[in-house]
Parts: structure tokens; C-alpha cells; sequence
């Protein structure tokens, strides 16, 4: 029953077990090191539409990085000063690509062509892991029948596949849709 109320056990709860600096340099490493990597692996979009298989990887990932992140701290103001950081470094690359091409480059991949002129970029659609299918079903729910029509699609930063018709063609109302990325 004494140990219920013994003071010295709340002292692991709430004393941060490491320094300042050290979260802040685990949290930073660990941040920015994911960034750039699933920058170039995550598809545009994934996320929204995630598969079983990116779900998995996610949290293998969430759980590789784990002891990296917070090392031999148990405390929940470590865990707290932990997620301050990486909100920072969301926050500031966010910030940062709003005010630097280059970091916008980096940070957020630019619209690709997948039709032209009412023909298939199929070198396009291979690096975005798009087939056909999807773009006619995204053509389909924008009200356009014959890719003839189309004059340019593209996929967006955000996955979103968005469909301009040649002028002249009435806008049917459609909204850019998020292609099924598996």
C-alpha cells in the first residue's frame, strides 16, 4: 500500500531522463532522415488511399525508429518535448518551402503529365505506378468519355489526378479524385 503513494515513483513520470539537447538532436535526426527517405519512396497520395502493405511498413517504421527517438527516456515530458520537435520540423519545412524554391522542390514533388493532347504518357503513368484503368476512371467521375477530349491530366503533388478538357468542352462539373494507389 506505501508504494501506491511513494513520491520517488511519480519522479520517473514527469523528470525528464535526458537533456534538452539531446531530444531535440534525436528528434531532428530521426525527423529529417525519415523526410528525405519516404520523400522518394512514398508514392503521391499514398497516404490518403494507403494499402495494407504501406499501413504495415508505416508502423514497422513508427516502431523501428522508437528507441532512436527517445532512447532510454520513460518520462512523459521527454515523450512531450519529443512531439514538440517534430511538429517543429513539420512546421518549419513547411514554413521554409513556402519562402525557398529549392526546399519547395524537395519538399513537395511537382505535377506530372499523364495525358497530353488525348494521348497517354505511359513513361508517366510506370513512374507514379498509375494504369489505365484509373485515369479513365477519374475521366469517368469528371463527366469526360474519350481521353480525345482530354488536353492535359495530371497527378498533383497531393495524389489528387486533376483533368483539363480542350476548350471548347463544357466543364461537366467533376472534381479532381484520388487515384487508387495500391
Amino acid at each position: 500500500m506505501r508504494q501506491l503513494f511513494d513520491p520517488t515513483s511519480f519522479s520517473e513520470l514527469f523528470i525528464p531522463a535526458t537533456t534538452l539537447l539531446e531530444i531535440f538532436l534525436r528528434g531532428t535526426l530521426v525527423y529529417l532522415a525519415l523526410f528525405a527517405m519516404l520523400r522518394f519512396v512514398v508514392q503521391r497520395g499514398s497516404v490518403a488511399s494507403a494499402s495494407m502493405t504501406d499501413l504495415l511498413a508505416l508502423l514497422l517504421i513508427s516502431n523501428a525508429v522508437q528507441n532512436a527517438l527517445i532512447g532510454d527516456s520513460n518520462s512523459v515530458t521527454d515523450a512531450i518535448l519529443l512531439v514538440a520537435v517534430i511538429i517543429f520540423w513539420n512546421y518549419t519545412i513547411d514554413w521554409l518551402s513556402l519562402r525557398s524554391n529549392l526546399i519547395r522542390r524537395f519538399a513537395y514533388p511537382r505535377p506530372i503529365k499523364l495525358i497530353e493532347n488525348g494521348k497517354l504518357i505511359r513513361k508517366n503513368m510506370q513512374k507514379e505506378l498509375i494504369n489505365e484503368e484509373q485515369i479513365y476512371s477519374v475521366m469517368r467521375q469528371q463527366g469526360i468519355e474519350d481521353i480525345s477530349e482530354v488536353k492535359e491530366a495530371l497527378i498533383e503533388p497531393n495524389g489528387l489526378i486533376s483533368v483539363i478538357p480542350f476548350d471548347g468542352q463544357p466543364d461537366k462539373g467533376g472534381a479532381p479524385q484520388q487515384p487508387d494507389v495500391a
